[in-house]
């Protein structure tokens, strides 16, 4: 029995629209796609930057949600790039009669807001309806009734790593040989206290996501969902399928120095990145692209341009590093699932997407950032980044099938 893991198929729901491809396309054309917030309140004076990057109704209104809570907009997403991912792998949504599981970082974190406000009125009924939306098993419920996928069912929740997670432990389940396929990734819909959270330690920017540029200023937030269907490779052959990109490994780590910021010298992102390399049994000079955590924020900006210095040393000059968030915005513990997809289409399509609104030169930030323009390249490999809040840290690393 082969232990490659290999990806036979991927979706992704942005502001951009419903769709992998159309979605990075936008990418591509370098368009920012943040606008006033509809769905969320930020009149108060207290929200100084009052857009995200938001999905719009009119991507999701053609679907049928009538199972569904009317406010599960994360699971709306995660379900409309989990159905593109299946449809890709030909597996089709009846997935009884084989063995899957699935690994999934989503949380319609906006119920519990509205939760804790039915609870504090004592004379209120709280919807029971509301009380399973906040249940954060929620969205892996709607996919085991839409697929029937009986096998093991994980819920992840590592920060901004999250989706990274998801990926490793769908690679996990099937090298151990528990089950043949794994459905990974996850979603976001932006909820007002992570806009709350930013606002207070001054990580949203006030006008745009720079990453990697002097000027930087913060982060956007945005919606978002990305799925993979990852596959033992000699299972998808069976069915008559030629998978195109393999995960060959990933990192993970965590920085064990404080709550919210990441160590000072970047160890962490460092030995995820290492050991990303080291599973996948590649030298440093196999890599040819960085999809990179790229927050826009001061320190992640720099942490994470000295730690790939640190792990790829000569080689470092070499590789192109973009970061999507200044196009699409900070999906949160989706943002990685999201940003892994960008790199199966790098992969397929050859094309690296850019790093937009770059200004200033920074000497610590001093590698080849795909300035503004996409690029195109034949990337062989290339490493997803993610490293969350209180120092936990991911890498995937994905290649073109031989």
């Amino acid at each position: 029995m082969s232990t490659t893991v290999c990806v036979s198929g991927y979706g992704a729901v942005t502001p951009y629209g419903a769709g992998a491809r159309t979605s990075f396309s936008g990418l591509l054309q370098g368009q920012p796609i943040y606008q006033a917030a509809t769905r969320l309140d930020l009149s108060d004076s207290y929200f100084t930057q009052k857009q995200i990057a938001e999905i719009g109704e009119s991507i999701t209104w053609s679907s049928d949600w009538s199972d569904l809570h009317p406010q599960a907009y994360a699971t709306q997403f995660t379900l409309l790039a989990m159905e593109e991912a299946l449809a890709q792998s030909n597996l089709g949504t009846d997935l009884r009669q084989l063995r899957v599981g699935i690994a999934i970082t989503t949380l319609e974190s906006h119920s519990l807001e509205e939760l804790a406000i039915a609870l504090a009125d004592t004379e209120a009924v709280v919807d029971p309806d509301l009380v399973a939306l906040a249940d954060p098993e929620y969205c892996l419920r709607a996919i085991r009734q839409r697929t029937g996928a009986a096998g093991p069912g994980l819920v992840l929740s590592n920060a901004c790593a999250s989706g990274n997670h998801a990926i490793a432990a769908g690679a996990d389940l099937i090298r151990s040989g528990e089950v043949d396929v794994a459905i990974v990734g996850g979603g976001c819909n932006m909820f007002k206290s992570a806009l709350v959270g930013f606002h207070q330690f001054q990580g949203i920017s006030q006008d745009t996501c720079r990453p990697f540029s002097a000027n930087r200023s913060g982060v956007m937030l945005g919606d978002g969902a990305g799925i993979l269907v990852l596959e033992r490779e000699d299972h998808a052959r069976s069915r008559g399928i030629s998978p195109t990109i393999v995960m060959e490994g990933y990192g993970t780590s965590c920085d064990a120095y404080d709550m919210m910021s990441p160590h000072p010298d970047g160890v962490g992102m460092a030995l995820a990145m290492q050991r990303a390399l080291e599973q996948s049994q590649l030298s440093p000079d196999a890599i040819q692209y960085i999809n990179a955590h790229g927050t826009g924020t001061f320190q992640n900006d720099r942490l994470e341009t000295l730690s790939i210095r640190r792990v790829f040393g000569k080689y470092a000059d070499r590789l192109m590093v973009s970061s999507t968030k200044s196009l699409h915005g900070h999906g949160l513990l989706a943002a990685s699932a999201l940003e892994a997809v960008w790199c199966c289409c790098v992969l397929d399509q050859g094309q690296v997407p850019p790093t937009m609104n770059y200004e200033e030169f920074d000497c610590e930030c001093d590698l080849d950032y795909v300035i503004n323009q996409s690029r195109v390249a034949d990337v062989v490999r290339c490493m997803n980044n993610s490293f969350g809040f209180g120092g936990s840290n991911s890498s995937v690393v994905f290649s073109k099938a031989d």
